[in-house]
């Protein structure tokens, strides 16, 4: 019998056995997830600011467009979605998962809300021309709305889904979250000290794509590879970005978006 083997004397307390090695891989993930959730809230906080969170005060880079009831509610659904989703990371770091769980509760409301609503604020936008940035037709950048909101729709939809399986359900919402970044980084990419050519590929892919490459490099951390819902997942919102860019300028495009929109006036 070694030493480390040796019972312990009659009438001694038993010390609890240390926390596991999962322990502390856990306590990281939380800081993971709850550091960039609050990365989020700064990019929109940030990108939206001139334009609706104070707007009128703070200066902005351009004109915009008037602030209409739809448009209102839009921002106000959206907002409270992010909100939701930072407040949930939070609870969960924070061990108060029952919270979590009653409070989820209205996702179910916000997520379908926030698909109808952000496609008919997209469509609504073509007769709104300063919502699109400087040079680009409304009617190609209705490729945005009638793009992203089907991707990050069912990605929310996913994690719902999948929300008795935590692993799958943190990787889908936090994905989603990172697809619903590229209003924020696409207002605050003209911003950046870069070549006009490169504005709207760095708002609409490079500067979102920070966030799932943060967490591949997370699983890589942690698991020694990626999950494969991080790779996936992040692929899906990838190619879209890309493809936008690419489909808004042809013939097709317009064509399609311009009965789509005739049709919803």
């Amino acid at each position: 019998m070694t030493p480390s083997e040796t019972p312990a004397p009659a009438g001694a307390a038993i010390r609890p056995a240390p926390l596991s090695t999962g322990a502390q891989p856990l306590r990281g993930e939380h800081r993971f997830f709850s550091v960039a959730s609050l990365a989020m809230v700064a990019v929109i906080a940030i990108g939206f600011a001139p334009s609706f969170y104070l707007r009128g005060i703070v200066p902005a880079p351009h004109p915009f467009e008037p602030l209409t009831p739809l448009v209102l509610l839009h921002g106000l659904l959206f907002s409270a979605f992010l909100l939701l989703f930072t407040a949930q990371v939070w609870l969960v770091a924070a061990g108060r998962s029952d919270v979590h769980r009653k409070l989820g509760r209205v996702a179910f409301i916000l997520v379908p809300l926030m698909i109808v609503v952000g496609v008919v604020t997209g469509l609504g936008g073509v007769s709104r021309p300063l919502t699109a940035p400087p040079g680009i037709s409304p009617l190609s950048w209705l490729a945005v709305p009638l793009l992203d909101v089907p991707v990050f729709g069912t990605l929310l939809i996913l994690g719902l889904a999948n929300r008795f399986r935590p692993v799958a359900h943190k990787r889908y919402m936090f994905i989603a979250m990172a697809d619903m970044m590229v209003p924020g980084f696409g207002r605050i990419a003209p911003l950046l000290p870069i070549p006009p050519t490169l504005v709207i590929p760095t708002g609409q892919i490079f500067l979102p794509a920070l966030f799932l490459i943060a967490l591949i490099a997370w699983d890589y951390w942690t698991r020694g590879r990626p999950h494969r819902i991080s790779i996936v997942a992040s692929s899906a919102v990838i190619a879209v970005a890309a493809v936008k860019p690419l489909l808004w300028t042809t013939p097709g495009w317009l064509h399609f978006a311009e009965r789509v929109a005739a049709a919803f006036r």
